[in-house]
């Protein structure tokens, strides 16, 4: 789980009750926007018009494909405002749309072909059209809004469709096998369409066999498995999950053979039975936090059970508390947040039933890196990004892997595979010569990676502890690096052998950032329990609070030539404090300690990001609102406003030589502004969308 979302409560209630954010005059123009596109396929060989609405779209002067290959014809064929789904919010969606003639060869490669429209010297973020082989899709046969009128479709087939209104819904007919599970799949949200999509099965006799809503989190599209108890036809309901729809709620469904042959197939522990405990159990049951002496992390921890005993006796699911305890109307686990789904507990149920076994194969369980880089079909948020010292290079997180871009965003020249599926902070050394990077598995690793910048390989990977790491920071020497943990704990290594050099546990929450002193003596840290330390690094012992605020504290910055940290937190207010003890309240009652050097004006939003220019003249701070804020470092006055563009900012940074501020967050794209002005320079993709033969390199080697 991300970080940000775990604060997302608390944001939404700030967001109610914030005040206006800035005067009109202050904000600039909103940027060119799509919001939705229709259809969200076409076949290959296809000619005629493709529909895109959004924001300033009749300001539209062209239109870009990417892809491997480039269509007979693209233009602007139309442009005219956009009318409004009845019941939702104009503001978000836009206020026009433009229609583009189309035209592909016969041969035109079968894949994803990114679209962006040229409006008003920008270029939109690209937005995804799905080029399909034409015997594999279809188009949606209306009526088809009842089991009587149901579409039929088979294995293998895609539908292009739209839920046309509100409470409309779409059914297909499938012809089912017993024990013959089928995939059922929807691409809608991922793909720039308004359907939050919800999909349910039933069967011949009305009765519900799955339901699928989001499929994950983060994710609103839905896929689930059906496995038909009997031969016979069944059927498929795709309505959206709001009861919305209009021309723009557009869709692609799609149905496959499951890859699991029979039900019948023996459960595996490694594949499927670790998945479930990781995604619902671990978290309490693992080391280092075994709630009732239980660990769940290895297949030999779970034999050996808690203190109550056995959690598993072979061949008997109810007599095995692994079962018992998840399954039923009220089940006792998971004690918070939602509990397991049917399947899961199925997968559970079976794979004691079947004897238990063991399939834990000789590289033991986990996450680790994957044999091939991630292909992406949507911008995933970003948590991180920086620029080397001397400007040349960006550094973007991305799955699994660190995005090298340039550093004007003209071109991605690298990408570096590693073991932690999330990168939660990247830092260059000093002299630019290595990059390191923190994140890791939540529940199962924390890592840190040191690259050789010039080489593009891995120089070593640090592990530490059983959660993810946090907040990296170079000493200014580049000798050591220190992190910050979902553990609490706040850690430093030696830079160039990877061994431990500190540890400390004065934190009672996770700890989001690290910053070194300039002479490297001292540490500071700050954390979610509202704590600011100041930690003597050859001893990690606390030294004293470097300040005591009110609100958990989320991101920091250090000053780039003097001990000063700027932090903030779910308040909204970005505080400069140096990095000396707290000393203590001038007077009873009065807020302000001597460490303290002012006060930015509040923004009444969780602020996930503060950066200092590489003068420290300037401080940029952006959060939960997607607004973010430009002020001196001096005298602490705004000297801009940058209105929300793409959601919540999670990351900022300033080019080290240029004159602009690099931004990012939840939309998954990358802004530079102007650092004086706060106007828009360019907007570009984080990471590569929609094709394998994107640069890097598949497995860096490890010195």
């Amino acid at each position: 789980m991300i970080r940000h979302y775990s604060i997302c409560c608390l944001a939404l209630s700030c967001l109610a009750m914030a005040a206006p954010s800035s005067r009109a005059e202050d904000k600039p123009e909103p940027v060119p926007k799509v919001t939705a596109i229709v259809p969200l396929s076409v076949p290959q060989g296809f000619s005629g018009t493709v529909r895109l609405r959004g924001i300033k779209l009749k300001e539209a002067t062209g239109v870009r494909a990417d892809g491997p290959a480039q269509p007979d014809e693209i233009g602007i064929k139309e442009k005219k405002d956009a009318a409004t789904p009845a019941g939702m919010e104009k503001d978000p969606l836009g206020e026009s749309e433009v229609t583009i003639d189309l035209r592909l060869a016969a041969g035109f490669p079968a894949g994803p072909m990114s679209l962006s429209v040229l409006a008003g010297g920008l270029a939109t973020a690209p937005v995804l059209l799905q080029v399909v082989p034409s015997a594999r899709l279809q188009e949606e046969k209306e009526p088809n809004n009842g089991f009587s009128s149901a579409m039929k479709l088979e294995p293998g087939q895609s539908v292009n469709g739209l839920i046309n209104g509100q409470r409309d819904v779409d059914v297909f007919a499938l012809a089912g096998k017993a024990g013959q599970p089928l995939k059922v799949s929807v691409t809608a949200h991922a793909a720039a369409s308004l359907l939050d999509p919800l999909l349910t099965a039933y069967d011949a006799a009305g009765q519900q066999l799955a339901t699928m809503d989001d499929a994950a989190l983060t994710a609103r599209d839905a896929t689930m498995e059906v496995t038909p108890t009997a031969d016979g036809p069944f059927f498929v309901v795709l309505q959206d999950a709001l009861d919305f729809g209009s021309e723009w709620h557009s869709y692609r469904l799609e149905v496959a053979l499951a890859e699991s042959s029979s039900q019948t197939s023996a459960v595996s522990f490694s594949r499927e039975v670790w998945p479930v405990l990781r995604a619902n159990c671990v978290s309490c049951h693992r080391p280092g936090k075994m709630k009732g002496k239980l660990d769940l992390t290895s297949m030999a921890a779970l034999v050996k059970g808690g203190k109550h005993g056995a959690v598993v006796k072979q061949g008997a699911p109810a007599d095995s508390p692994l079962v018992s305890e998840v399954s039923g109307d009220e089940p006792a686990m998971p004690p918070e947040g939602e509990p397991l789904t049917e399947v899961e507990v199925a997968v559970l149920s079976r794979w004691v039933a079947e004897g238990a076994v063991d399939d834990t194969p000789a590289e033991g369980l986990g996450t680790r890196r994957p044999d091939q880089l991630p292909l992406y079909h949507a911008l995933p948020a970003v948590p991180a990004l920086a620029f080397s010292p001397d400007g040349s290079l960006l550094a973007v997180a991305g799955h699994h892997e660190i995005i090298l871009h340039r550093g004007d965003g003209s071109a991605i020249t690298g990408r570096w595979l590693g073991n932690s599926p999330r990168i939660e902070s990247l830092a260059f050394s000093r002299d630019g010569k290595f990059l390191a990077a923190c994140g890791g598995a939540p529940s199962e690793f924390g890592e840190i990676q040191i690259w050789d910048v010039a080489a593009g390989t891995l120089v070593r990977s640090i592990r530490a502890g059983s959660d993810t790491l946090y907040g990296v920071s170079w000493s200014d020497d580049g000798s050591r690096l220190a992190v910050g943990g979902a553990d609490k704990l706040v850690r430093a290594f030696a830079a160039d052998s990877g061994d431990p050099l500190m540890q400390c546990d004065n934190h009672l929450d996770w700890v989001f950032g690290t910053a070194f002193a300039h002479d490297g003596s001292k540490l500071i840290s700050i954390s979610r329990d509202r704590g600011v330390k100041l930690i003597d690094v050859a001893s990690g012992h606390l030294i004293d609070d470097a300040a005591r605020p009110r609100e958990p504290v989320l991101a920091m910055a250090r000053h780039p030539q003097e001990d000063l940290v700027a932090f903030t937190g779910t308040e909204g207010k970005v505080r400069l404090h140096r990095m000396a003890p707290r000393g203590g309240r001038l007077k009873e009652g009065d807020d302000k300690e001597e460490s303290a050097v002012r006060e930015f004006e509040h923004m009444a939003t969780p602020l996930h990001a503060v950066a200092f220019s590489a003068d420290g003249n300037r401080l940029a701070c952006g959060g939960q609102n997607g607004e973010i804020r430009l002020f001196l470092t001096g005298s602490g006055k705004r000297e801009a406003t940058i209105a929300p563009a793409g959601g919540p900012v999670f990351t900022l940074a300033f080019h080290p030589i240029e004159d602009y501020l690099a931004s990012a967050g939840s939309d998954g794209q990358v802004r530079f502004y102007h650092a004086s002005d706060g106007h828009l320079i360019k907007s570009f993709a984080s990471v590569p969308l929609g094709g394998p033969d994107s640069p890097g390199v598949p497995m860096p080697p490890v010195k």
